[in-house]
């Protein structure tokens, strides 16, 4: 998936990320995601695109951390996550 950030004449629609992780069992033990979706090599991405992509790769860690099994979808704002597989909630800013 290409993303271009869009100009400020054209509104303020984004493109947004959706992806999924296939979560598997390292040759050490260790938790592996392969992930889909992610923007080629070089992708001109926004400031909110960085984070949006950010908030979704954390997500994943964090759900590999727990032990997560089989393919799961992270899709964009407005957090309507796959309701299986985890919170569908925006993320809480730090206090």
């Amino acid at each position: 998936m290409q993303l271009h950030p869009v100009p400020a004449s054209r509104g303020n629609a984004m493109h947004t990320l959706n992806l999924t992780a296939l979560f598997l069992d390292g040759e050490d033990g260790q938790r592996l995601a392969e992930v889909n979706g992610l923007p080629r090599l070089g992708a001109l991405l926004s400031s909110a695109q960085l984070r949006q992509l950010a908030r979704q790769l954390n997500e994943i860690a964090n759900d590999a951390d727990q032990g997560a099994s089989g393919e799961h979808c992270y899709t964009a704002p407005p957090y309507g996550a796959c309701p299986s597989c985890h919170s569908t909630k925006a993320p809480q800013s730090a206090a």
